[in-house]
């Protein structure tokens, strides 16, 4: 491995905007066990940079994570959302499934979700927004300063978010502690994919394994990432990660673009970001929970209203029939939840096709409701990346 860049260092913090309030989420919300979510988190992150030695990033599924936070499930039912998936990927990295699927899902319905998490976190930002008024204005200044300058709006929210913490609330301490062992019961392992999980796959196939190495090969042209060995390495990940009590995980080309943008480079990036987690995870498991906890809620909004920005962002580019199933799925998304949401955009994807087929139904042009909503960010806030 060569040798680490300050690329790497910077890089390492690239996508914290992300990770950190999904984190919370998972942990305050769902109880997921805060050292099971860190431990799994750091050994994948380190395993996945020097099994493909480069940095390939790690980080939560959000369409699992959102649905987990948005509607409150039990822990066990994120466990099962992991092992479900995770078997799932390694059943296509093992069978000739994975070009199957490239050719059977839309990635309209992929872009669909994406939009339908934007809108489900947006919902779920603006609650936790809500419960402050002055935490809220503080929030949202940050959130102005993060879209401009990630890195130090993402510092200045963790400072803010630290000194407003109640000191008799936070009982954080080294305390070396391993997670438990546990499978996931076959309720768990149903009701999480059928909640979020199912939902996550056409996210996962489009983002990240097709999307993650097809820039990868553009950033590391000497280095290409095979699709399969990302299916091998996301399908394995989430079979641990469920054993060790931690989140559901994939690959991204979202983080790989803003990893690659802070200047990471080699695998070193991956070493570093994991051991720290891995670290936390192992140390100050105990107190993570409090500390956690303890986080100030509209700040917490403000982060996840970061991350349902960049959600939005992707679904540009959906006109016509499209934009208008991508639009039907987000409400849906909102109203019911993200795994149905799915079901029904196949169903009504379809349909809509078979109807302009027999000429039923017009061929539509032009912008639709998903696309004037991706150019929000830009036009309002001079453009950020896409998740």
């Amino acid at each position: 491995m060569t040798r680490p860049q300050l690329g790497d260092l910077v890089g390492a913090f690239g996508d914290i905007g992300t990770l950190l309030p999904l984190a919370a989420g998972l942990v305050i919300v769902a109880h997921v066990d805060p050292g099971g979510f860190f431990i799994t988190f750091g050994l994948a992150t380190m395993l996945a940079g020097v099994a493909f030695r480069l940095p390939v990033p790690v980080q939560p599924q959000k369409a699992v994570a959102a649905a987990a936070i948005a509607e409150r499930w039990p822990a066990g039912q994120v466990y099962g959302a992991a092992l479900g998936t995770g078997v799932v990927w390694l059943v296509v990295a093992a069978t000739p499934l994975l070009g199957w699927l490239r050719g059977t899902v839309p990635a309209f319905i992929a872009r669909g979700v994406q939009l339908g998490l934007a809108f489900t976190l947006g919902l779920q930002a603006v609650l936790l927004l809500a419960r402050s008024v002055p935490l809220a204005a503080l929030g949202l200044l940050l959130f102005a300063v993060t879209l401009r300058f990630r890195l130090v709006g993402i510092a200045l929210t963790i400072a803010a978010s630290i000194a407003l913490m109640p000191r008799d609330q936070v009982a954080l301490a080294i305390v070396p502690s391993l997670p438990a062992l546990s499978l996931p019961g076959a309720s768990d392992v149903l009701d999480g994919m059928l909640r979020g999980g199912i939902a996550q796959l056409p996210l996962t196939l489009a983002n990240a394994i097709i999307a993650t190495a097809a820039l990868g090969a553009r950033y590391f042209p000497e280095r290409p990432i095979p699709e399969r060995r990302l299916a091998i390495s996301t399908g394995a990940m989430n079979v641990v990660a469920a054993l060790l009590s931690g989140a559901p995980l994939c690959h991204g080309a979202g983080g790989l673009a803003a990893q690659y943008f802070y200047g990471a480079r080699t695998a070193w990036k991956n070493v570093i970001e994991g051991a720290l987690a891995l670290a936390l995870g192992l140390f100050f498991a105990p107190g993570l929970g409090s500390a956690l906890a303890a986080f100030p809620m509209p700040l917490l909004g403000s982060l996840l209203l970061l991350v349902a920005l960049e959600l939005l962002s992707s679904a540009r580019g959906l006109f016509g029939w499209q934009g208008w199933i991508a639009t039907s799925m987000a409400v849906l998304a909102v109203t019911t939840n993200i795994g149905l949401a799915f079901f029904a955009g196949f169903v009504i994807a379809a349909a809509v096709r078979a109807a302009v087929h027999r000429g039923w139904l017009p061929h539509l042009k032009g912008r639709t409701p998903a696309e004037y909503l991706a150019r929000l960010p830009e036009l309002v806030f001079g453009g950020t990346r896409a998740a």
